[in-house]
């Protein structure tokens, strides 16, 4: 004897669909990614106004100067303001 094939009914049809949309409903809710606030850094320009600057533009990672290479970049440093504010 053969068991009997019936073909799915529309019941679990609906049932399997509603039960893939609440999943897929719920899993949306768990990955959604936090969006990140960017980071800003506040720093006053040369005229004097105060604008905020993404952290990313900044070049923070760069190699940092010892006092001896300090001391030898202001021996080196040109006068040339100086002449200009004594003439007037």
């Amino acid at each position: 004897m053969q068991p009997s094939q019936q073909p799915p009914s529309r019941k679990n049809f609906l049932l399997l669909g509603i039960a893939a949309f609440a999943s897929a409903l719920t899993l949306r809710f768990f990955t959604r990614e936090k969006k990140k606030k960017p980071e800003t850094i506040k720093m006053l320009t040369q005229d004097g106004r105060l604008v905020e600057i993404d952290n990313t533009f900044l070049a923070l990672r760069s190699k940092k100067i010892n006092n001896e290479e300090l001391k030898q970049w202001v021996k080196n440093k040109p006068v040339t303001n100086k002449t200009k504010s004594n003439e007037l």
